[in-house]
């Protein structure tokens, strides 16, 4: 694969991550294993992520949350928007801005994720997110 096809797998794992989590926030899952299964594939055991709060969380942390967490908040509209970045034979950055929605409360950041690129798919594999 060539440099702009990486690119665009990087940034359609960001839009399919985006729409599963949302999923399993709500909840609304057809089949909960599926899709935990489906979120959980695209990240490298090696992920880390930091938070706006700038607190990190590894790959296990992360997967042991993502259980608990299916249902917890059904009401919450996520949406990325302002999706762009660079990629290598090997990587891809990718930025954008993330929305949440929650009923009255909406938060707004800006994330910056790298995804490793093997086998012709993207592997989250750090992720970045500052509170804008």
């Amino acid at each position: 694969m060539n440099t702009i096809d990486n690119l665009e797998l990087g940034k359609q794992q960001v839009v399919d991550f985006h729409v599963n989590i949302q999923t399993w926030f709500n909840g609304t899952a057809e089949n909960k294993d599926e899709l935990y299964q489906a979120i959980v594939s695209t990240f490298n055991p090696s992920f880390v992520m930091t938070n706006g709060d700038g607190k990190s969380m590894g790959y296990e942390t992360f997967v042991q949350w993502l259980a608990t967490a299916y249902g917890i908040f059904p009401t919450r509209q996520i949406e990325v928007k302002d999706i762009e970045g660079y990629a290598t034979f090997s990587h891809v950055i990718v930025n954008y801005i993330e929305i949440q929605q929650t009923d009255e409360l909406r938060t707004e950041r800006e994330s910056s994720a790298v995804f490793m690129i093997g086998e012709g798919q993207t592997m989250w594999y750090h992720l970045i997110e500052k509170w804008i």
